[in-house]
């Protein structure tokens, strides 16, 4: 499907907003662009320009990165000339078509090679170029995992016994050992008969750490992921519903940074939020640092931080329990810069025993600095693997008694992601790839997906059931499986490769010197796109012909997927009961006249004990409902056979 030309019109949600702006962009002499400064900023102001028939009109751009009055003031006395960026519409234009041929082509493509494969297969599959490689991400990560086999191993730590208290001590360097035998013979070289150790060096550094980085929305998804359980969707939410009600900046950035603008107002109120968290602020707050303020590091948006204002009781109570936990939150990532740094002492005790050295670490704060604004569960730099213990005064060359400890260990899966190590994953992508080039503009591009779109992405591979979150985690589907073995006969769309790729054609357009230019590039790299579907149009289908093992692979996944979806035998018939995505319904449905039940009903999931009831013409138990009003109530359910339908009994 190759429409020529592409054609754009306004969705009927948007049709009244639309027709307002129109209105006044056609009585208009002149047109000012204020979207963000990227190109899908620019897409977005030139498309509504021209489906208003404003084009001709004179066109200005604003171009700035704070949303501060004296920022927009300057920014209005220096507009660009709408010609100046009018090739990032180009670009932007050309990501989106682009996009739109893959999805729509190799999705159809997909589903029915699926279904020519797999008679039973009667779903649909969805590709695209930020979604297929996020959720092969899943499926490899789920894969290491369920092939995992776990490898038993040894490691020798020592317990050190000193006059003025005793602690622990790990080999150094650290070995581990695989297998009985080379951890004898390593052992048989010591005489375990003798315990004195000797301290060989006491060595102890002033260390300092400095507050964690502000927040972009995809840090601040993955902080929110991993105290809070929300997912990205949820966080994007409550940080839209805060920027709505002027408690935090713009939610939708990928920078970690301010500009000294900002930098200016948050000091100025630094006591109000400080009174507002009944904290005490610092003596001396901290001056700009270009850990947190770079004018260069900011483009479109600058991190989330505070606004002037801070919640007014009867505002505060009106916000939900993540609203309130994502404001507190971004005040003491805000405020942590201010106050210095978290100060300690790292003392590293090496004790020498027979032909072994072994390691002793300790930390002793010296100045809590920042981290009196945190619970150590919210601190980003407080890691339980790295916490150290309490080492006594020891010093060089003092004797001390050594006892030898075997501890048993054994290797650990990768972990399974949850959304906010997804998200992290999303954003550095670039770092796992081989080539330098594709590797730097993945990195400048901030990975796949945008800040924007990452949470939407998420929410999408589990609305069409390819992923499911237990406990946190993220599990793939036997339907987000079977996606991914197809589209490993399409290396492009399984990596972000493609995106790599993509993304340094794009660039080259949004720089072109004239309009004439950029067309041109544009369409010189849909005639690729072209070539690209093409070629898997007519490749794909003889790579799995050619390929028994992927259909008998297909198969076998299907069949699990069957058995998954049995529920229990039909009342009627004794065929089975299958699980038909919203309903349950019986497998031989054409002929026998058996109830079809729904999942869900009045709002509730219903229980598969429920389902068997109704469809065995029997009440069900009282099953809890809410009403429209949000009310709870209970009520049975029964089978009206005359009507056909499903009824609420009420005793």
């Amino acid at each position: 499907m190759y429409p020529e030309p592409f054609e754009y019109k306004v969705t009927s949600d948007k049709r009244k907003q639309f027709n307002i702006v129109k209105k006044h962009l056609q009585s208009a002499d002149e047109i000012v662009i204020a979207t963000d400064i990227d190109r899908e900023g620019e897409a977005i102001g030139r498309l509504i320009i021209q489906l208003a028939g404003c084009s001709n009109k004179t066109i200005k751009r604003l171009w700035i990165n704070s949303l501060e009055k004296d920022v927009i003031r300057q920014g209005f006395k220096q507009l660009k000339d709408g010609n100046e960026t009018y090739n990032y519409f180009v670009e932007a234009q050309t990501r989106g078509q682009a996009d739109w041929l893959v999805g729509m082509n190799l999705s159809r493509l997909v589903t029915q090679l699926s279904r020519q494969s797999m008679p039973l297969f009667k779903g649909t599959f969805s590709i695209g170029r930020v979604q297929t490689p996020t959720l092969y991400l899943i499926y490899q990560r789920n894969q290491a995992i369920q092939n995992f086999k776990p490898e038993p191993y040894k490691e020798l730590e020592a317990t050190i016994q000193h006059n003025n208290g005793t602690f622990k001590g790990s080999l150094k360097p650290a070995q581990k050992f695989f297998n009985d035998d080379e951890f004898n013979t390593f052992l048989s070289q010591i005489n375990t008969q003798n315990t004195q150790g000797i301290i060989q060096s006491v060595e102890t550094k002033d260390k300092q750490t400095a507050s964690p980085q502000l927040f972009s929305l995809s840090a601040l998804q993955s902080k929110s992921n991993a105290l809070f359980k929300a997912s990205a969707s949820q966080t994007l939410q409550a940080v839209q519903n805060l920027y709505e009600s002027k408690l935090l900046t713009y939610p939708r950035t990928d920078c970690q940074y301010i500009t000294n603008q900002e930098f200016i107002y948050l000091s100025q109120h630094l006591n109000d939020y400080c009174a507002w968290l009944n904290i005490t602020p610092p003596i001396t707050p901290q001056g700009e640092r270009k850990r947190y303020v770079n004018n260069k590091k900011v483009q479109e948006h600058h991190a989330i931080i505070l606004t002037k204002q801070t919640p007014s009781p009867q505002q505060w109570e009106k916000l939900g329990q993540l609203e309130k936990n994502i404001y507190q939150l971004v005040m003491k990532q805000t405020l942590a810069m201010f106050y210095p740094d978290y100060e300690y002492q790292e003392t590293t005790i090496l004790t020498d025993y027979q032909s072994l050295t072994f390691e002793s670490k300790g930390k002793t704060p010296k100045s809590q600095g920042w981290k009196i604004l945190y619970s150590s569960k919210e601190s980003d730099n407080d890691n339980p693997k790295e916490d150290s213990q309490t080492l006594p005064l020891v010093q060089s060359q003092d004797n001390c008694q050594i006892q030898l400890n075997t501890l048993n260990k054994e290797t650990q899966p990768p972990k399974y992601f949850t959304e906010g190590t997804l998200i992290t994953a999303m954003k550095n992508v670039g770092k796992t790839m081989d080539d330098d080039d594709e590797k730097a503009i993945l990195s400048e591009v901030e990975g796949i997906g945008t800040e924007a779109t990452r949470a939407g992405i998420i929410e999408t591979l589990k609305h069409r059931e390819y992923i499911k979150i237990e406990k946190n985690k993220i599990i793939i589907t036997p339907n987000g499986e079977l996606l991914c073995q197809m589209i490993e006969y399409i290396p492009l769309l399984k990596s972000a490769e493609m995106t790599a790729k993509w993304e340094k054609f794009l660039s080259n357009i949004g720089k072109s010197t004239s309009s004439q230019e950029a067309h041109q590039k544009q369409a010189s790299f849909m005639k690729n796109i072209h070539q690209f579907i093409d070629y898997e149009i007519k490749e794909l289908p003889q790579q799995l012909n050619a390929d028994t093992h992927i259909v008998q692979q297909f198969q076998h996944t299907q069949s699990q997927m069957a058995e998954k979806q049995v529920i229990g035998k039909c009342p009627k018939c004794g065929q089975k009961i299958m699980d038909r995505g919203k309903f349950y319904s019986c497998e031989n449905y054409k002929d026998c006249h058996c109830p079809s039940v729904p999942k869900k009903y009045a709002g509730a999931t219903l229980p598969k004990n429920a389902v068997l009831s109704l469809m065995s013409g029997e009440k069900t138990k009282a099953l809890s409902f809410k009403s429209k009003a949000g009310k709870s109530f209970k009520a049975q359910l029964a089978y009206n056979e005359s009507e056909h339908k499903i009824e609420m009994v009420f005793d």
